[in-house]
């Protein structure tokens, strides 16, 4: 009996340390977690753009192969994407990337440029990424350069300022990434970044699709006028001209329930005034010299829409204000200036007179 009772003992210890072998070995597997623990609080927890604080993570990658790769007929690299769940448990992720964008995808333009990830669906279950299927990463641009991370803080705040102003608007989250390279050809280095919410999830969210038109011209008359004001106004405030409703250059349209007309949603405003960036130029068809002069280029509306949104805007000065001298990333005297430049904003839209010179006079009416 004795021997029996030792027996089964032995089997049980046999059989908890197969378990915790397994779970071992299944932590250190791209796409697990290294305990039950974190699944339930990565999956019970705030979602990926549920909250502001700054998310560390860590892209392993060809660094080479993917950054080097930046033709028309770019190619998804392997990697994968590691972060610490809240009991510091790592979460591993296989993904693929590519480099995006126009302008900073271009040699010379950028050490490195915007990237896109795309999940794997059944990894992202139960993870801070859960649903979610691709999303672009705005990058720092220049390795070890404290002027573009100012200009990457600053366009990163762009967006949380227009979240701020309608939830028909693409969240954003600040992220410390260390990139690190799968070769060991090159050190690891750690710069800002922040992700950017998929324009599909985005119009999901607010219960609605992405409106397909096909190649044709947009024209103003089908827009919602109230959003469109909206995203005209903003536009104005933060001196970006690098848009286009007719072209949806760097706009999109969502159809929402409730709302008869499509919805104007901007994005992509690193050559607006306010970031200032120092290879920005005003588009071509403005008569402006710099990108920190103002033009207005939204489409005539009703006086009464105008002076509603203009209404939002006085609204959230406060906390519009606070997004800038509440970041600690920010330098002293970016803060300073981009709250001067503020300042000249809503002077004019509380002056009647200068409401009606910069935008009631110059809106484009065709």
């Amino acid at each position: 009996m004795k021997n029996a009772y030792s027996c089964l003992l032995a089997i049980c210890f046999c059989v908890l340390s197969l378990i915790a072998s397994a779970r071992a070995q299944e932590a250190s597997q791209p796409g697990q977690v290294s305990s039950d623990s974190a699944r339930s609080r990565d999956h019970d927890g705030l979602g990926l753009f549920d909250t502001d604080a700054p998310l560390e993570l860590t892209l392993k990658a060809d660094l080479k192969a993917l950054l080097k790769d930046r033709g028309e007929n770019r190619s998804y690299h392997s990697a994968t994407l590691a972060y610490f769940a809240e009991d510091s448990a790592t979460v591993s992720l296989d993904l693929k990337a590519k480099t995006r964008g126009i302008f900073r995808r271009k040699f010379g333009n950028c050490d490195v440029p915007p990237l896109m990830l795309n999940f794997k669906k059944k990894q992202v279950e139960r993870t801070l990424f859960e649903n979610q299927d691709k999303l672009k990463l705005v990058t720092h641009c220049r390795n070890r350069q404290k002027t573009y991370e100012q200009y990457l803080l600053q366009e990163y705040l762009a967006y949380r300022v227009y979240n701020l102003l309608t939830d028909k608007s693409l969240r954003v989250r600040l992220v410390r990434m260390t990139y690190q390279d799968s070769t060991g050809k090159r050190d690891p280095f750690t710069e800002f970044a922040f992700l950017l919410e998929d324009e599909e999830a985005m119009a999901k969210r607010n219960k609605g699709i992405i409106v397909d038109t096909q190649g044709k011209t947009v024209q103003q008359l089908w827009i919602d006028a109230e959003h469109m004001v909206l995203a005209a106004v903003y536009q104005y405030m933060i001196g970006n001209t690098d848009w286009s409703l007719p072209g949806l250059h760097n706009i999109e349209l969502i159809q929402v329930e409730g709302i008869s007309d499509p919805i104007a949603v901007p994005y992509d405003f690193d050559f607006a005034g306010v970031v200032n960036a120092h290879y920005a130029i005003p588009a071509a068809q403005v008569s402006i010299k710099t990108v920190r002069e103002r033009i207005y280029r939204g489409f005539c509306r009703p006086e009464a829409d105008l002076m509603s949104i203009l209404a939002r805007f006085n609204q959230q000065r406060e906390a519009i204000y606070a997004l800038y001298q509440n970041n600690s990333f920010l330098d002293q005297k970016q803060i300073k200036s981009t709250l001067k430049y503020f300042d000249e904003f809503y002077e004019i839209i509380n002056d009647p007179k200068r409401v009606k010179r910069a935008i009631l006079d110059a809106c484009r009416k065709d």
